[in-house]
């Protein structure tokens, strides 16, 4: 029992043998069986991810965007009002008062 074969190399043939198996031992049978849940509990957001993260977030950012611009706005408020125009800076000092 056996077939012939190939080298890729060169290209040389020869008959290769095959010993005869054993016939395989059956596999035994476990007392117990542990079938695999449904669902694991330690990753259900990769399971079923929660409808509205993607518009949480992106709130998140936008929150995030405004206190820095308003944050921004009130340290260079000053050189903000330097570059407006007159009227607007007789209306500023007459809200800050």
């Amino acid at each position: 029992m056996g077939r012939t074969v190939q080298c890729a190399r060169c290209a040389h043939r020869w008959f290769e043998t095959v010993a005869a198996r054993p016939p395989a031992a059956p596999k035994a049978v476990p007392d117990v069986v542990i079938r695999p849940s449904t669902r694991p509990p330690s990753l259900p957001a990769l399971i079923e991810p929660k409808s509205g993260t993607a518009w949480g977030k992106a709130l998140v950012g936008v929150v995030v965007a405004v206190v820095l611009l308003a944050a921004g706005i009130f340290v260079f408020r000053d050189e903000i009002a330097a570059q407006l125009p007159m009227q607007w800076r007789t209306i500023l000092q007459l809200a800050a008062s």
